[in-house]
């Protein structure tokens, strides 16, 4: 029986999965769609030139500080709870749906050349490099099937990917919606799009696990 072989490089590991490949191409692209929907809030909240709003926004490097600084301007700005709690809900979403899309960017990529279906993904920080070099030898199989080390792997066969990309696409037509509801607010077509926004599925399902959630504190500690 062959032993199987790990390929390490990108170079390599993207002409043998090209699907794959081009899957994380998409998601990077989404994400990089949500990250310019969001700094474009920002500018409709603030009402001030688009160069100063963009440069303050893009001079913060973390994704969550970004999120969390066009939710402030919004729960300031909109003076209204329920337009806030809309936001929160939609940008929840997208936060859901970048987390596949980060590891494609910040975990390292393997792949084996006796499966074509499946990119393996390291989290970095948990190996040293005699760690992953075990990964080469004939123990690597062996290692990667290990319980306790499931959160520092993620297998991505095709469909997962696919799935994934999808969810993101999804994730960003909600970013852009909103985006377009700060443009029109006050008018017919900005109510048009806060009504189909309130409609989508992830958002009914993040209100509808809301609501149990209340339920169920009311239920524990009765007033």
């Amino acid at each position: 029986m062959a032993q199987t072989q790990y390929l390490k490089h990108e170079g390599k590991i993207v002409e043998h999965l090209p699907k794959h490949a081009a899957l994380a191409a998409q998601m990077m692209a989404s994400s990089a769609r949500i990250d310019s929907d969001i700094g474009r809030m920002l500018i409709s909240l603030l009402k001030t030139a688009a160069p100063a709003a963009m440069a303050m926004y893009e001079s913060v490097r973390n994704s969550n500080a970004k999120i969390e600084m066009v939710q402030a301007a919004a729960d300031t700005v909109l003076g209204d709870k329920e337009l806030s709690q809309l936001l929160a809900d939609v940008l929840r979403v997208a936060e859901k749906a970048l987390v596949p899309r980060n590891e494609l960017a910040h975990w390292e990529w393997w792949a084996t050349t006796d499966n074509t279906d499946e990119l393996l993904l390291i989290e970095p920080r948990f190996w040293a490099r005699q760690s992953l070099n075990t990964l080469l030898g004939p123990s690597g199989a062996t290692l990667l099937k290990k319980p306790e080390l499931k959160h520092h792997f993620k297998r991505k066969p095709l469909a997962v990917l696919e799935d994934e990309a999808s969810r993101l696409l999804e994730a960003g037509s909600l970013v852009t919606a909103y985006r377009d509801f700060l443009h029109y607010r006050g008018t017919a077509k900005g109510e048009e799009i806060r009504r189909r926004l309130e409609q989508q599925a992830d958002i009914r399902q993040i209100r509808e696990q809301r609501d149990l959630n209340r339920l169920g504190k009311k239920k524990k500690h009765p007033q």
